[in-house]
């Protein structure tokens, strides 16, 4: 009966398939699933024909009843509240736009225009001929013009003219610089003009190597190969600190990380590819028994590669070193090459008496060390030492011409903080030790058609909230995951909706190796669709 009612739809005979659907509905033995099914497609053929009003009472009615049910579906209650919210305010008969289309005209709404470049000053009007120097201006724009006049009737439009905007502290949005339901305050790039937001500095100041005593550390392999840089002298003198990372554990923030060209480059490791493998435990036996023989924050090495680590200060070892899922983040300790064994400290994340690392004898845990500049060998690769600031990099190509920068923010470079029906449109945000947008709570905020790439941490972290969208944006070489989504009321089955959809989400989890998804769901309600997803670490 279905299926002959879909050829009277194809045929666009509405009244023989709603006889259709109502026989289904009284039809003995029928699940209530094919009830309600029968039931919403009554009230489409009603809106197929643009009888609005007569598909929203349908509707209604359906939904009524299902909130009075002592076991809502909310997957019933979602597909009503959107055939709703999709025939909001339309008269009989008038064609109805998709969603798409509504999303396009709500951005492209505001006619009142704010303008910045990277060439204006911040005691100009902020007119397209004298504009603003920094967002930070154009927002306090934004703020005077509404305190003054109220908001313009469709909405505040902020353009960035092409151009790289450095920050030395996040874009904070609250309460005040909200947009409407009908008049948002959009922030986009100029057509045709590239932008980039960026929480770092440039380093322009590399120079060929010549201290003997850092050339002597380094591999052969690389000698004649390495430039510096004195980061101190260019002013950049907080570097961050390396921390515990990965598995089960909470987030940390990166340290400071090197960028060339737009893409991320690594710290010296060995082996340069792949993973070393743990050789034994001092205990033959393992102190523990679990899954398999483990030992506590020790193992054994094989080969002569750990004494050429033996003057450096700061080594890390990365690996899946007890469950094979989870890679982690743990600081060396002390290598004692007289007994081949490299023992770890603990992960400052869970406290200080928290068991030192489990590190397992049966798989042969793979691992590798990292922060080593006597493994400093192969092109891409960098170390930095903290107490003179100097950045040593063995560069992929010739520096000349080409774009080097560091993460100096410790912060999101957005922040949206009970802020509403604001939106970014057609920026590239990138290089930040943390995250690169945060929302916190408010509502309907908008992240459209941007790149954001080279986080520390999420490209898009949601935190509550209510009908927060990522849609068409390319996400990429993020420190962790793509987008972090919660919110909603999971007692009261109150679905938060927000929205990530079309996104091209790849390259994510530099750090951590798994349990940071490309988009991470929690809370209740959340719509995750037609994205692009691939070279995903787990």
């Amino acid at each position: 009966m279905f299926r002959e009612a879909e050829v009277y739809l194809e045929e666009k005979n509405f009244d023989a398939a709603r006889r259709l659907y109502e026989e289904i509905v009284k039809t003995e033995g029928a699940l209530q699933y094919h009830v309600f099914t029968a039931q919403l497609a009554i009230g489409d053929t009603y809106r197929a024909e643009r009888k609005h009003s007569r598909a929203r009472d349908i509707y209604e009615n359906l939904l009524r009843k299902e909130e009075k049910s002592v076991f809502p579906n909310d997957g019933y209650r979602l597909n009503l509240k959107d055939r709703l919210e999709a025939i909001e305010g339309l008269k009989e008969g008038v064609e109805e736009k998709s969603l798409q289309q509504k999303r396009v005209e709500w951005v492209n709404s505001p006619k009142y225009g704010i303008y910045v470049s990277p060439n204006g000053s911040d005691n100009n009007p902020g007119t397209k001929e004298k504009p603003f120097l920094t967002v930070k201006r154009a927002q306090e724009e934004v703020r005077k013009i509404k305190s003054a006049k109220g908001m313009p009737e469709e909405g505040i439009v902020v353009y960035l003219r092409g151009g790289k905007y450095f920050l030395s502290e996040s874009i904070n949005f609250g309460k005040e610089d909200s947009g409407t339901d009908t008049a948002p305050v959009v922030y986009r790039s100029y057509p045709e003009e590239e932008v980039r937001i960026i929480g770092g500095r440039q380093v322009k100041n590399f120079k060929p190597l010549t201290d003997p005593d850092v050339i002597r550390r380094l591999p052969d392999e690389s000698k004649n190969k390495v430039w510096v840089a004195d980061l101190k002298e260019a002013g950049i003198t907080v570097y961050g600190e390396l921390l515990n990372r990965g598995g089960h554990g909470k987030s940390n923030p990166a340290a400071l990380e090197l960028f060339f060209k737009g893409s991320p480059m690594h710290l010296a490791r060995w082996p340069n590819k792949g993973y070393e493998r743990v050789a034994g435990l001092p205990a033959p036996d393992g102190e523990m028994r679990g899954r398999g023989k483990y030992q506590y924050g020790k193992f054994q090495y094989s080969g002569e590669r750990p004494e050429r680590w033996l003057e450096e200060s700061d080594i890390w070892l990365h690996g899946f070193l007890y469950f094979p899922y989870a890679k982690e983040h743990v600081k060396v300790g002390k290598i004692d090459t007289e007994n081949k064994t490299i023992s770890l400290l603990n992960d400052i994340r869970w406290g200080p008496s928290y068991p030192l690392y489990k590190v397992m004898m049966g798989e042969k845990a793979p691992y590798f060390v990292y922060n080593l500049l006597s493994e400093l060998d192969i092109p891409g690769e960098w170390y930095l030492d903290r107490d003179a600031g100097k950045l040593y990099f063995y560069p992929p190509e010739s520096l000349d011409g080409s774009e080097a920068m560091v993460s100096t923010l410790n912060a999101p470079l957005v922040i949206m903080d009970n802020s509403s029906n604001i939106v970014l449109s057609g920026l590239t945000m990138e290089v930040t030790r943390r995250h690169g947008i945060e929302i916190r709570g408010g509502k309907n905020n908008f992240i459209a058609g941007s790149v954001i790439r080279n986080t520390g941490q999420w490209a898009v972290m949601i935190d509550n909230g209510w009908e927060h969208k990522v849609v068409g944006c390319d996400i990429y070489d993020t420190g962790e995951g793509g987008v972090f989504l919660t919110g909603g009321d999971r007692e009261k089955l109150i679905p938060a909706r927000h929205t990530v959809e079309n996104n091209h989400i790849y390259r994510f989890n530099r750090f951590d190796g798994g349990y940071r998804q490309a988009v991470s769901v929690d809370g209740i309600g959340q719509c995750v669709s037609h994205n692009v997803i691939h070279e995903a670490p787990m």
